[in-house]
């Protein structure tokens, strides 16, 4: 009984730890704002919160009975487990959003308008968010869907939304949602494999720190630069597809006007995204 309350505090703490750092990185990321709270989904944020006690739980079972478990099982177990916690996103999420119909409106305009042009089982659906942005997600084809935010149908032209939906169902159509799963899965695999081959190496070297320090790096290349790259890509894969279907010209006018309204967020630095300029130049090609 003892044993099962460990299990079950360790799992608690952990979901926990995970949802406030979750909600507090929303926050530092948009400013500490009522608008801010009232996005969050709070039904989303339980299901995901009980969704990771039982995944901790299950983890810290097996871990406990380490000592009585094959070395390649409990690597086995690992990857599962950091499997399935990356799955919630792919997976879980879409289905919430579909279900959750209040919350999660039908476009109505426009996803009759993108069934009769671009695929007749498209999903769009609107997004309660303050700022302008539109995303794909879902990698079945049953829960794959086109979030617009409010933001955006508000501040962006008719024109320019159905050009970003082009946009947006190119990753739906290429699977780019079930390519970056993949190469999150695979991230996961390598560090479940080096942490079996490091872990006792801590107990043994004159150089724990060092040890710790390339550890810790392996995992900044494996979970942010590695995915961040895959995704880069992808999205000059989704430029392509809606600069083809609109015109390279006519698409690139609507991303430099969704940089207007986004304050210059297509100007931003980042490894996951491509620069504006970078995209302007690629679309110009079509």
């Amino acid at each position: 009984m003892t044993d099962l309350f460990i299990i079950l505090l360790f799992g608690l703490f952990m979901a926990t730890s995970f949802t406030l750092i979750k909600i507090g990185g929303l926050f530092l990321q948009k400013g500490f704002k009522k608008e801010v709270a009232n996005e969050l989904d709070y039904t989303h944020l339980i299901i995901e919160w009980i969704f990771w006690i039982f995944c901790f739980s299950v983890f810290m079972y097996f871990f406990k009975g380490q000592h009585q478990i094959h070395k390649g099982v409990l690597i086995v177990i690992g990857i599962l487990f950091g499997s399935i916690l990356i799955s919630f996103g792919f997976i879980v999420t879409p289905l919430l959003i579909l279900l959750q119909k209040r919350k999660y409106t039908i476009a109505i305009e426009y996803q009759n308008w993108a069934r009769a042009t671009i695929d007749d089982r498209i999903q769009i659906r609107i997004i309660q968010q303050a700022q302008p942005n539109a995303y794909a997600t879902g990698i079945f084809s049953s829960n794959k869907v086109i979030l617009l935010s409010e933001a955006l149908m508000n501040n962006l032209n008719e024109a320019d939304i159905k050009n970003i939906i082009f946009h947006e169902y190119a990753h739906l159509k290429n699977n780019h949602l079930f390519i970056l799963y993949l190469s999150n899965v695979l991230c996961c695999s390598i560090s479940v494999l080096s942490s079996s081959y490091f872990y006792p190496l801590f107990e043994s070297t004159s150089y724990p720190g060092l040890l710790v320090a390339l550890h810790g790096a392996l995992y900044g290349v494996l979970f942010i630069i590695i995915p961040g790259l895959v995704q880069r890509q992808l999205e000059f894969n989704a430029d392509k597809y809606a600069a083809i279907a609109v015109g390279g010209s006519i698409y690139g006018k609507s991303l430099i006007n969704l940089n207007t309204i986004t304050n210059k967020g297509l100007e931003k630095k980042v490894i996951h995204y491509p620069h504006l300029n970078d995209r302007l130049k690629h679309v110009s090609n079509y």
